[in-house]
């Protein structure tokens, strides 16, 4: 197998340049788990307010329903019909 032309040189450049990364690693390693912190935190928040308004708009979709349910019912009664005085619960017949 022949070595193409200038490998060994690439070979130190490269080597050389991970020497200066793993120096800096080495030095500014608080920086680096500072950041991946703050990048968690990020994420987590995100999740945490995705979750919520997930959860703010079934609540309001919730509500929605009983309110229109209950204006149904009203309407009901303002015509005379007693299913709007007891909506969905009638008493039991005596």
């Amino acid at each position: 197998m022949a070595k193409a032309a200038g490998g060994s040189a690439s070979n130190g450049v490269v080597f050389f340049f991970g020497l200066i990364v793993l120096g800096l690693v080495i030095t500014y390693w608080y920086v680096i788990v500072g950041a991946a912190v703050l990048v968690g935190m990020g994420f987590l928040t995100s999740a945490l307010w995705r979750g919520h308004e997930e959860r703010k708009a079934s609540r309001t979709s919730e509500h929605a329903a009983i309110s229109a349910r209950a204006d149904y019912e009203h309407q009901q009664f303002l015509n005379g019909d007693l299913r709007g005085l007891y909506g969905q619960f009638q008493p039991a017949r005596l």
